[in-house]
């Protein structure tokens, strides 16, 4: 290297640094990438959560009037349940298995013909 010329010093410090500039620029690109992905990953969990939050809202509610029809006998009672029914109608896809049909007892033997349901009964 002692035997160089001042252009060929000036032209290697050049290419050092044009090399250093091309690392730290892949770097940084690399590293703005990650961001971006976290957010995606966070949208899609917050999605995910609100989603969880509406099928358990659902199932409450069909709790609630599963509780008030085994109590007063009255078929409006059973107006959640059968909303509710319907509203995880897409869950079927989902798990391909299926699920079972909601317990109703006894009572609910004479209203098992009802048209709406028989996609849900076993």
């Amino acid at each position: 290297m002692s035997n160089w010329s001042v252009g060929r010093k000036i032209s290697a410090a050049a290419g050092v640094g044009t090399v250093c500039l091309m690392m730290i620029g892949i770097f940084a690109y690399t590293s703005a990438l990650k961001p971006i992905a976290t957010a995606d990953s966070v949208t899609h969990t917050r999605n995910m959560m609100e989603s969880g939050q509406a099928v358990w809202s659902l199932l409450k509610d069909a709790e609630t009037g599963q509780n008030a029809y085994l109590m007063s006998g009255s078929q409006r009672d059973l107006g959640p349940v059968h909303s509710v029914a319907k509203g995880l109608g897409h869950m079927d896809r989902a798990f391909p298995s299926g699920g079972k049909s909601i317990d109703l007892g006894p009572r609910a033997a004479a209203h098992s013909a009802d048209p709406e349901l028989a996609p849900y009964e076993d």
